[in-house]
């Protein structure tokens, strides 16, 4: 049944989600909030291989789906949002795809707008008082920013979450929504000068994990020291727009990256967006673990039922193909900054591949352990 209390380690079989989906599907029914949910996990810390039970177990902390104020399914303890079986489907089906480039966003100017603005900078004289009329009318010349999504379907809640997270970190930087977070002000708030003609600061977000650990036999990994890190270079606006990456690294934007980076944990618990963000990253690195591996097939699983998208359909959301510009000011000697682009970026190849020299004997005892807990038909989940 759905789960009541909180664990350190709950088990969550594929097999019986599998068969849960399988069972829903035949019957019209609704998936119960314990699949939908994965048992109620908050991430991933253990993949546990089951050969002879045909199985593929995940396993990690766990809590009971609870209801936030704004209407989110939510941790009871941690009021962090829970993994979605949803997000899993659609990290195990696009995980070769992103083999190349990884998944990622971006919201970026159109070249073309940035060139205008730029003009209309260099002809504007001093201007006094407020700049409210100065900014509207770069924002009308930037005009809207573009959405780019690569390695994951544009329409999937998985590429809404990289988009959001993004946007939440733009409006952050200048200034246009405070962090919550003591420690973290914008990006504008620590200028005290305004950065050199022609640069704009680029903030995007990247993921990193330690080495992944295995037992000897493969059948056991563990996953851990996930890092959410922000990341600045500067922009070199030309004449034919944006230069990308070609003006090296400003002090003061990389002071907020670290601040950014430094405070990401305490970010995440006030704004669910970036625990959303976590969360699918995770997802990706379990789904490139499963592929890359073959563990499947070494489970003697069959995946096709999450695979096929005509068994297991997925929402489709209306993917933002732009986003309005927002032009921040902080008066520095009569000069104006505008956040230019950035972006959400992470390979889970990467992840996958970079496993630990040495084999851990100790997690084929804990695999042995998760597994023996298993007992017969039951829910989906298990302590």
């Amino acid at each position: 049944g759905r789960p009541a209390a909180a664990s350190e380690l709950r088990m969550v079989s594929l097999a019986r989600v599998i068969a849960a989906v399988y069972a829903a599907a035949t019957g019209g029914k609704p998936l119960p909030p314990e699949v939908l949910f994965l048992g109620g996990l908050e991430r991933v810390t253990h993949l546990f291989v089951d050969p002879e039970g045909h199985d593929i177990v995940l396993a990690g902390p766990a809590d009971a789906a609870v209801g936030d104020a704004a209407g989110n399914v939510v941790a009871s303890n941690s009021r962090r949002p829970l993994l979605l079986l949803e997000d899993l489907v659609v990290a195990l089906r696009a995980i070769d795809g992103a083999r190349d480039g990884g998944m990622r966003c971006s919201i970026d100017p159109d070249p073309a707008g940035v060139t205008k603005v730029q003009q209309f900078l260099r002809d504007q004289k001093a201007v006094t008082g407020r700049p409210d009329a100065t900014l509207r009318t770069m924002e009308d010349l930037l005009g809207p920013q573009r959405v780019s999504v690569g390695g994951v379907p544009a329409d999937s809640r998985l590429a809404r979450v990289l988009v959001a997270a993004d946007y939440r970190l733009k409006r952050i930087g200048m200034g246009l929504e405070p962090s919550g977070v003591t420690g973290l002000p914008s990006y504008l708030a620590m200028l005290t000068t305004a950065p050199a003609g022609g640069m704009l600061p680029r903030f995007w977000l990247e993921a990193s994990y330690d080495p992944i650990a295995r037992d000897p036999d493969e059948l056991a990994w563990r996953i851990g020291g996930r890092r959410m890190t922000c990341l600045t270079e500067n922009d070199i606006v030309g004449r034919d727009g944006t230069v990308r990456g070609a003006g090296g690294t400003d002090r003061r934007a990389a002071t907020w990256c670290e601040a950014f980076t430094s405070h990401y944990d305490e970010l995440a618990a006030k704004q669910p967006v970036f625990a959303e963000l976590v969360n699918c990253v995770d997802l990706a690195v379990v789904a490139a673990l499963i592929h890359g591996r073959q563990l499947d097939k070494r489970a003697g699983l069959d995946l096709a039922p999450l695979l096929d998208p005509a068994r297991v359909k997925v929402p489709a959301y209306d993917a933002p193909a732009t986003v309005p510009t927002v032009a921040s000011a902080i008066e520095r000697g009569g000069r104006w900054v505008v956040s230019a682009s950035g972006g959400v970026q992470f390979q889970p190849w990467a992840f996958a591949s970079a496993t630990a020299d040495e084999a851990d004997a100790t997690l084929s005892t804990a695999r042995g352990t998760a597994l023996a807990a298993r007992g017969g038909a039951g829910p989906c989940w298990w302590d």
